[in-house]
């Protein structure tokens, strides 16, 4: 069976040849607060759609709706960690978050308060 997964972009580079090998459909997508929005970010041959901060919660849950089993997989900076993991925890969205440095306390907590399955990066 096929999986589904979600890679989020931030300055990141395209990790996502494993998942392809592996069989997993990709839906590439890209929040930013510090690029401008409306433009396209390229990664190998595909440009992604840069989202502000304004629609990830409309992006993310049209996404989410279109693909219930996604899981996110988080390749952002540390700015980003904290802000994007309570995305997906208010909308019960599964993650990994291969992102380091920022607040993992209040990263744990609002897992746990939310009760969504994530994987955290050590």
């Amino acid at each position: 069976m096929s999986g589904i997964l979600l890679e989020v972009f931030d300055g990141a580079e395209d990790s996502s040849d494993a998942a392809v090998c592996a069989g997993l459909q990709l839906v590439l997508v890209t929040f930013s607060n510090s690029e401008k929005p409306n433009r396209t970010l390229q990664v190998g041959i595909v440009d992604i759609m840069i989202h502000g901060r304004f629609e990830r919660v409309n992006v993310l849950s049209f996404i989410y709706n279109k693909y219930p089993n996604i899981i996110v997989v988080d390749y952002t900076i540390s700015d980003a960690m904290n802000g994007n993991d309570e995305l997906y925890c208010k909308l019960g969205v599964p993650f990994i978050m291969a992102t380091t440095g920022a607040d993992r306390e209040l990263l744990h907590k609002t897992i746990r308060d939310a009760n969504v399955y994530a994987v955290i990066s050590p």
